[in-house]
């Protein structure tokens, strides 16, 4: 009787080791693809997802290649990686929480709507070091200080790291050199800031935590910040 192959991961046979070793199926594929930083978020995301939702659910890698959903978590995974969300966690979190359609994971409304909630519930002492964290990064990358962040970046790049989450309103409102570069804002990138972080609702909330917020500015202060 003739020897068989058989495929670990589509469970097809073949008659010769060769084709078995040039077989590529979708699962072969998908498992030799596992340590690709998409692969590793796609399989955590899917993993924390069934924890929740269906916690008798088997959760290993094998499961998840064979996954009808695979693709869409998949997708997930790239959308956070080429949008570079710094709180994918949380991200996630939000989405399952909210029992968002996985098929809408990857649209940028969603993400918009997550970073507005994520804000708003933030304290300022979170906010702030989210903040610091992110200015880190960039000082590191462009061997500059942290302060050159508000003179080097356009403008609308600095808009756009609010918007994206990666800086906190809480930072705008503690920190002399964020305070200093939107009084510069013309006109219309004033406007655009005011959308993202609405003047009305965050002046309140800084009266809230007015204590909070005095402490912030002298750490800061004391940083050149």
């Amino acid at each position: 009787m003739a020897v068989m192959y058989h495929c670990e991961y589509c469970g097809h046979s073949f008659r010769r080791e060769k084709t078995l070793i040039n077989h590529a199926c979708e699962p072969r594929r998908r498992w030799l693809n596992k340590d690709h930083q998409n692969s590793i978020l796609a399989f955590a995301a899917f993993d924390l997802f069934f924890q929740k939702m269906a916690p008798n659910q088997k959760r290993d890698f094998q499961t998840f290649i064979k996954s009808n959903y695979y693709s869409g978590f998949i997708k997930w995974a790239d959308f956070v990686i080429a949008n570079d969300v710094s709180m994918s966690k949380q991200y996630l979190n939000y989405l399952i929480d909210n029992q968002i359609p996985l098929d809408k994971w990857d649209k940028d409304f969603n993400l918009e709507k997550f970073i507005k909630s994520y804000v708003m519930k933030e304290s300022p002492e979170s906010g702030v070091a989210r903040s610091v964290e992110y200015l880190e990064k960039w000082s590191v990358y462009n061997q500059k200080s942290l302060k050159e962040f508000f003179v080097e970046e356009q403008s609308n790049k600095i808009i756009l790291q609010f918007k994206l989450g990666k800086l906190s309103p809480w930072f705008l409102f503690v920190s002399d050199v964020a305070s200093q570069w939107f009084e510069s804002l013309n006109d219309d990138q004033q406007m655009a800031m005011q959308k993202i972080i609405d003047p009305k609702i965050w002046i309140r909330k800084v009266a809230l935590h007015r204590d909070d917020v005095k402490e912030l500015k002298r750490i800061l202060q004391e940083s050149s910040l």
